[in-house]
């Protein structure tokens, strides 16, 4: 019987740490061996069995104050069975000193791992829900934005009118109010205006009543490019702006109907500003606006009726105005347009005479410098005729010393003179070519006058050419008659 409670011991150690939930099965096939040796040592000496005694008798103190301790608060993770598990585990720490003080530090040791696995496991819980946090916060501000930015539009006004008063109506403007200020304005209409307002009985009458009229929608389709909208809606909408431009804040400024002229938007003034704009200041929206219906006035359906016959008058007087101004635009035009075509034709006349007058000038100076060089020219063929004269004389005294054959010669001049002249017969051509260039200083007559060029002609037509050829060969001899002729050179 001494025997078994080593086993016994052994299987109650690992039942109380399986129970405690430290050990597992690696654990325990650890833990056993160790125990058995500590169990089954042999004691090899009194002395040292003594010694351990009394450490042990010690450390069992305090290994009976832990495992009661212990066995006081028991595990969540063990079960019933290990309830009695104090009682054993006492009476063999009593028979097992060293067990006993083992046991008590696994014990300790679930506590220690339970706080250290815990704390990473609270920080990644608390983590989850942080985000868990964010997330939702993410989602409802995203559902927010999309409220906000995916609002539906506004519809036109011309749907709403339809769906709650019916389909018979005037022509509605689907742009905007400053596109029908600008198309009334070009196409020489009157603007109508309509500020609607929701919710408002008068409002309803003139949609219901005024509007569905057969006149009032001929005069408006006819006469006036018509723009409605609903100005009871935000401020921030362009009816809310309209209504805010055309009048006070002060005032019950809705339902209202404005009847606009665009076309005195054009300040007749060069200097003045021309109103462009439904921005404009007052004055220039006061000069515009025609007429404004509001509350009351609007149920009267002939006094819109006359009040919009009246426009159209004014409508003519303006138009009539602006033919009238556009004719006078046009007259100018033409006007200046005759001016510079006059003033064109003057400069133009003014050219031509500066050009003509260039030209007489340019020619008077070529003829003054031909005068010039024709006087040096004469000057030096008057000196060249006076040596040739000199030597003709010088000539005609050896000539009569000789008994050569003689040629008579008779020149005449243009003007009408006869000059004779005895030639030898092998006189060339050339030098009668001279004496006749040189008559006027051979006779010693100033009132002979030679041209600068000339050319002498036998009657009827033959011409005689300068060179060697001599009197004989030109068959002058014994006598001939021979004229000087000017060329055309002495003309220029």
């Amino acid at each position: 019987m001494e025997d078994a409670p080593g086993p016994r011991r052994d299987r109650e150690y690992s039942e109380a740490a399986v129970a405690s939930g430290v050990a597992g099965r690696d654990d325990e096939t650890e833990k056993l061996p160790r125990r058995r040796r500590c169990v089954d040592a042999p004691t090899s000496s009194p002395a040292h069995h003594s010694s351990s005694s009394s450490s042990s008798s010690s450390s069992s103190s305090s290994s009976s104050s832990a495992s009661s301790s212990s066995a006081s608060t028991p595990s969540p993770s063990s079960s019933p069975s290990a309830s009695s598990l104090p009682a054993s585990s006492s009476s063999s720490e009593a028979e097992n000193p060293g067990a006993g003080r083992e046991l008590g530090g696994i014990s300790r040791l679930p506590s220690v791992v339970r706080l250290m696995v815990s704390w990473p496991v609270c920080a990644l819980r608390q983590t989850v829900q942080l985000l868990q946090a964010v997330a939702q916060w993410l989602s409802r501000l995203i559902d927010l934005f999309s409220m906000l930015l995916f609002l539906p539009a506004p519809q036109p006004f011309a749907v709403v009118y339809e769906r709650q008063f019916g389909q018979r109506h005037p022509v509605f403007f689907a742009d905007s109010a400053q596109e029908a200020f600008d198309t009334a304005r070009q196409t020489e209409r009157l603007l109508a205006v309509y500020l609607h307002a929701s919710h408002n009985a008068t409002a309803e009458t003139f949609c219901r009543e005024t509007l569905t009229d057969d006149l009032v929608i001929d005069l408006l389709d006819n006469m006036c490019i018509f723009y409605a909208t609903d100005a009871s809606g935000p401020s921030s909408s362009e009816g809310a702006r309209l209504a805010r431009a055309f009048f006070s804040s002060a005032s019950p400024r809705l339902p209202a109907f404005l009847l606009l002229l665009p076309q005195a938007a054009t300040s007749p003034a060069e200097n003045a500003p021309a109103f462009s704009s439904l921005s404009a200041p007052p004055a220039n929206r006061h000069r515009v606006l025609l007429a404004a219906l509001r509350n009351e006035s609007l149920a009267d359906t002939a006094g819109l009726v006359a009040l919009l016959l009246q426009a159209q008058e004014k409508l003519e007087e303006v138009r009539e105005a602006k033919r009238k101004q556009v004719r006078e635009r046009e007259e100018n035009r033409l006007l200046r347009e005759e001016q510079e075509r006059e003033f064109a034709e003057v400069m133009r006349l003014e050219s031509i005479k500066r050009e003509e007058l260039e030209k007489k000038r340019q020619k008077e100076q070529a003829r003054r410098d031909r005068e010039a060089q024709r006087r040096e020219a004469a000057a030096v063929r008057r000196r060249e005729r006076r040596v040739y004269a000199e030597r003709l004389r010088e000539q005609e005294m050896s000539a009569s010393a000789c008994s050569e054959q003689q040629t008579a010669i008779c020149l005449r001049l243009p003007s009408g003179s006869r000059f004779s002249r005895q030639f030898p017969a092998q006189t060339s051509l050339e030098e009668l070519y001279l004496w006749a260039d040189c008559l006027a200083e051979f006779t010693e007559n100033e009132e002979i006058d030679i041209p600068l060029n000339f050319h002498l002609v036998v009657p009827p037509r033959r011409t005689l050419p300068r060179g060697a050829a001599t009197l004989l060969d030109s068959d002058l001899h014994p006598n001939s008659a021979v004229l000087l002729v000017p060329t055309d050179d002495e003309d220029e």
